[in-house]
């Protein structure tokens, strides 16, 4: 029943995604002028699709890293407080 509700996809798609993807991870300005010149058959949707899915990812890792990883402009000093001998 899992394999009815996914979408087939074909091969050519698939390694223009592919190819698209490990481009934009290794050489992402060739990647980027490529995809801007690639037409609309299905392996250059493809390559457009995997560069993009790249970029949502490493979006969702910075962001999520900016909100696991505290402001350092925004944590109190607490050094300052009892010192002996007061």
């Amino acid at each position: 029943m899992e394999n009815e509700q996914e979408e087939k996809v074909s091969a050519d798609y698939l390694k223009g995604f592919n190819e698209g993807y490990t481009m934009t991870e290794h050489l992402p300005e060739l990647a980027d002028q490529i995809s801007k010149a690639v037409g609309q058959e299905e392996r250059g949707q493809g390559f457009q699709d995997g560069r993009e899915q790249l970029l949502l990812e490493k979006t969702k890792e910075r962001l999520i890293s900016k909100s696991v990883t505290p402001d350092k402009s925004q944590e109190k000093d607490h050094s300052r407080g009892f010192e002996p001998g007061d």
